[in-house]
């Protein structure tokens, strides 16, 4: 007899749940008010990266590992308008977020890039090292990823006519993007020691190469 009405009575305590009680919800969609975040890395690094020229792009994981959803209150860079990085969080171009929900037992997907200024030294082989912090706080609770970069000034030669009779110093990497012509007739001279990289698509024309 219990198997009997053990249906309906189910059926009625589910009607009954949507249609009387809003509170009634998935224990994901619930809000966690406690508790922390945990993330794919500590640290989202990137290894040699030529200064004024975009990096690849890097992801970085946010987990929340509670059963229940949880509320970030903020999102942001230590230097969110002056930062030397990019961020796609959750799909939005954006340095700055707030109040993003995570439900429980989910995540949320962070893209980083680089883009690092020219800071003035010749040492070819002395990279130096910009780092930053991507905060987070939740529930009150303050946490970070770091950032940080390996940057490496360069000469860049962009679709360029170089200059007749033109030297390659070997205090920085030589960087070569899209057409870069020696003029007919002319020679490009390169110091001992230098390191020259080409990007995909390169064209070099005339090149007449001296020492």
């Amino acid at each position: 007899m219990l198997k009997k009405y053990f249906l309906p009575v189910l059926v009625l305590f589910s009607a009954a749940c949507s249609l009387i009680l809003p509170g009634c919800k998935p224990r994901e969609e619930e809000l966690q008010t406690s508790g922390g975040l945990e993330f794919s890395a500590d640290t989202v690094k990137f290894d040699t990266v030529f200064t004024t020229l975009r990096t690849v792009t890097k992801r970085l994981w946010v987990y929340n590992r509670n059963p229940k959803g949880v509320n970030v209150d903020l999102v942001t860079l230590d230097q969110p308008v002056a930062s030397s990085y990019t961020l796609i969080i959750n799909g939005d171009l954006k340095q700055t977020a707030s109040n993003l929900f995570i439900r429980g037992e989910d995540s949320l997907l962070i893209l980083v890039r680089a883009k690092l200024p020219d800071n003035g030294q010749n040492a070819p082989n002395k990279p130096f090292v910009q780092e930053e912090k991507l905060n987070f706080r939740t529930n009150g609770q303050d946490q970070h990823v770091l950032l940080r970069s390996f940057g490496q000034n360069i000469y860049l030669h962009d679709n360029v006519n170089l200059p007749c009779n033109a030297v390659w110093t070997n205090d920085r990497p030589h960087v070569l993007y899209g057409d870069v012509v020696v003029p007919q007739g002319c020679v490009l001279r390169i110091k001992p020691g230098a390191r020259i990289y080409a990007h995909a698509g390169l064209d070099a024309q005339h090149a007449a190469l001296g020492h």
